[in-house]
């Protein structure tokens, strides 16, 4: 019995021995279960981590387009410019070719837009720079090519000049066989006809007033065998102001400018002292159409700038320079 019981005592003693062998495995199971867990929580966080690097590289991509929109279309002869940002623009800066750039001072508004004629020649280039509030800037340069009839030569050439300047514009058609009669209308206008008036007449001229605003206007030529050629232009009719700068009285400089629409602003430079007339002037009206101003001055050399910007076109500056000499 002892013996038995010695047996039984022993095999129970063993007995506990392979539950801790499978204690063991569970531990060694377990602790590897905590390693992979482990690993793939470092995993895991790497790949947060490249994924939150790869969203800021994206945002910063995204904040790099964030900037002035620049939109400029045309339409036959006229050409709109439209800038836009929503945090605000600080300036606009344009200028055609090679010509002088024009600046604008937005001082935070959202939208900048003019319309003006594109200017003559079968090539030109506008260059626009836009500065936001935040200093982002964008840039455009847009390429203009004249759309100008195609020369048939079995057919009259029709020319069109028009100057903003004296608001006239010559219309010339002509044939080398001949020219027979030129006709032109505004819009839906009635058509008006000139005929030749000699035979063997090889060119017709005319000079007309442009009409305020935006028309169209339709040009048809004919030549003594009736072949017919046309031409569609959209002029943008605008007044320049009159600028009028005189020496009276031998020490007076006398300045007088007029424009029917009015003036939104006027710079007078005389010898680097300046008259503003705008809003801010207490004698400011937008009724004003005619401006006169003199100054007396010593003798010497006399240097005068005058900018004006008149309703009609309130972003389109005209400028007069001059000099004169005051007699002692």
């Amino acid at each position: 019995m002892n013996q038995i019981l010695s047996t039984e005592n022993n095999y129970k003693q063993k007995k506990p021995k392979m539950n801790n062998t499978l204690d063991m495995r569970k531990i060694m199971i377990i602790f590897s279960a905590l390693i992979i867990i482990f690993a793939l929580v470092i995993v895991g966080a790497k790949v947060i981590g490249m994924i939150k690097e790869k969203s800021k590289e994206q945002s910063g991509v995204v904040g790099n387009l964030n900037k002035p929109q620049i939109n400029i279309k045309q339409d036959g002869t006229i050409y709109t410019l439209e800038v836009t940002y929503d945090e605000g623009l600080e300036q606009v800066k344009y200028w055609w070719n090679e010509e002088t750039v024009i600046e604008r001072p937005q001082h935070g508004s959202e939208r900048f837009q003019i319309q003006n004629q594109i200017p003559e020649g079968d090539y030109n280039v506008l260059h626009v720079v836009a500065i936001g509030n935040d200093g982002s800037t964008n840039e455009v340069n847009q390429e203009f090519i004249s759309e100008s009839t195609i020369i048939d030569e079995n057919k009259p050439i029709i020319d069109l000049f028009y100057s903003e300047t004296t608001a006239k514009i010559d219309i010339i058609a002509r044939s080398e066989i001949g020219i027979d009669q030129l006709t032109y209308r505004w819009n839906e206008e009635e058509e008006i006809t000139i005929e030749h008036t000699q035979e063997g007449q090889k060119e017709i001229k005319i000079t007309i007033d442009a009409k305020r605003g935006v028309n169209d206007l339709y040009i048809t030529a004919t030549d003594v065998e009736g072949n017919i050629q046309t031409k569609e232009n959209v002029i943008k009719g605008i007044r320049s102001p009159d600028i009028k700068v005189e020496l009276v009285n031998r020490n007076t400089i006398s300045i007088s400018i007029s424009h029917d629409m009015g003036f939104k602003k006027i710079v007078i430079n005389i010898n680097g002292q300046e008259l503003i007339y705008d809003e801010t002037n207490p004698q400011y009206s937008i009724e004003t159409t005619t401006l006169n101003t003199s100054a007396e001055m010593p003798p010497g050399s006399v240097y005068v700038k005058i900018q004006v910007y008149t309703l009609e076109q309130e972003d389109k500056e005209y400028v007069y320079e001059g000099t004169a000499e005051i007699p002692e």
